[in-house]
């Protein structure tokens, strides 16, 4: 756990919402896999009283998933759906619940959504059909749209999202084996044998997913720098990529005259040479890395910076007119500014 959330920490991807979400599933996998193992030799009514606590948070393992791992130009409706399904299942959950403790009356809708029966180990009533087909279905849609949207065309897919998609496939495929387990095992010693091997193998995967793939270089770079690595890292391009990223090489354009020129852009405008002498390399060397390991010329580069200069600037100055922070990111136009950005949202 330690070493996951380090690695979380070195990703530092997404927002707080985002991140939440997948801290929750890897503590989800953690908890089913403890529990899994640890009520395995107790009494049936163990059992189904843990079970019951892990389907009450197993509602919310699609909401996390599709939060966490849909793209952002992909549609929402995964995560509507998600939401919607935990929304109407958990408070029937808790009904049946009250029902088992005797606070509430019996009633049918949530003793057919979710009575255990010994005679069939897997099944805790209607709702586990719903949610064997709505696991799988959550899971095979956002490889998907990782495939979709995070293809780049002639290169392959993002390296810096290969852990995403290596660590949905592991979930399909748990969730595919924990099906056939549940509808084959004709006992809850079976199940409880299986389920414990499944669980604590593939939390294995996942969790060296999350520290082999999701802390490599390309994971790193995007996090640095929001650019996509397209070729071999190395520490040239890292120098020559973090030197561009500096505010002060950008240029001050003369889009709003009335605006004073503050320190770091005095510089009047920044080349390919300029990048190339502050890199401490020659231009060739300059123009190959930034090609080879970004799939950019030099001039897209320094304007994906300038529009993240400018995204950054909006952020600390609401109120400032758009104009005098575009011209404080070395944008002369508007059409100069949307043409970067462009660029910027393909890398």
């Amino acid at each position: 756990m330690v070493a996951v959330v380090r690695a979380l920490r070195i990703m530092r991807l997404g927002n707080a919402v985002r991140n939440g979400a997948l801290i929750f599933k890897i503590l989800l996998n953690f908890s089913g896999a403890a529990l899994i193992i640890v009520t395995g030799a107790k009494l049936p009514t163990a059992y189904r009283a843990v079970a019951l606590g892990m389907i009450f948070l197993q509602f919310l393992n699609p909401v996390a998933l599709a939060i966490y791992f849909t793209p952002p130009q992909a549609t929402s409706g995964l995560k509507s759906l998600s939401a919607t399904f935990a929304l109407v299942m958990m408070p029937l959950l808790l009904w049946y619940l009250a029902i088992d403790a005797g606070v509430a009356p019996a009633h049918r809708l949530p003793m057919w959504l979710f009575e255990f029966s010994m005679n069939h180990p897997g099944e805790f009533g209607a709702w586990s059909v719903m949610y064997k087909i709505l696991t799988p279905t959550v899971l095979a849609t956002l490889v998907y749209f990782q495939l979709k949207h995070y293809r780049v065309k002639g290169l392959g897919f993002s390296k810096h999202k290969y852990w995403e998609l290596f660590y949905l496939l592991n979930g399909l495929l748990r969730a595919l084996v924990l099906i056939a387990v549940l509808e084959l095992s004709p006992s809850i010693d079976e199940v409880f044998a299986t389920l414990s091997y499944v669980m604590g193998l593939s939390l294995l995967v996942d969790t060296g997913i999350i520290l082999v793939f999701a802390t490599n270089r390309a994971v790193q770079f995007h996090r640095d720098y929001e650019l996509t690595l397209m070729g071999p890292w190395s520490a040239e391009l890292d120098q020559v990529v973090r030197t561009a990223s500096l505010p002060q090489h950008f240029k001050k354009a003369h889009f709003s005259r009335t605006a004073s020129l503050p320190q770091h852009f005095k510089k009047p405008h920044f080349s390919l040479a300029d990048l190339a002498e502050a890199s401490k390399l020659p231009t060739y060397r300059v123009t190959k890395l930034v090609s080879k390991g970004t799939d950019l010329q030099v001039r897209e580069l320094i304007n994906h910076f300038r529009v993240r200069h400018y995204e950054q600037l909006q952020r600390a100055q609401p109120l400032e007119r758009k104009k005098e922070l575009l011209a404080q990111s070395g944008f002369n136009s508007y059409a100069a500014y949307y043409a970067a950005r462009k660029v910027k949202k393909s890398v």
